[in-house]
């Protein structure tokens, strides 16, 4: 199993620990969606793209740790790629 080699290990450990570091809210709201997935105050939905049922909660603002958007793996990697590029076009325009 190579996931469970100390060097990959390692790894896993430093990139949960730079994601933390990058902006707490992050975690705070991903707490919070798994609580919420738990406790049935929230439910999954199918991916509003692509209708996939298997989607993950998005989310546009890290201060409204609920309000989230059902996309698939596919389609939220790409909607954070699009907040990237927003974000750099901004911080360039500044």
């Amino acid at each position: 199993m190579r996931g469970k080699l100390p060097h990959r290990i390692a790894n896993t450990i430093a990139q949960s620990k730079k994601w933390y570091a990058e902006d707490k809210r992050r975690m705070k709201c991903h707490t919070a969606v798994t609580y919420a997935l738990r406790n049935g105050s929230l439910v999954p939905e199918n991916c509003v793209v692509c209708g996939s049922e298997k989607s993950v909660a998005h989310h546009e603002d890290y201060d409204k740790p609920l309000d989230v958007v059902w996309l698939c793996q596919i389609h939220h990697k790409a909607r954070h790629k699009e907040m990237k590029e927003e974000n750099e076009l901004v911080t360039n325009a500044i």
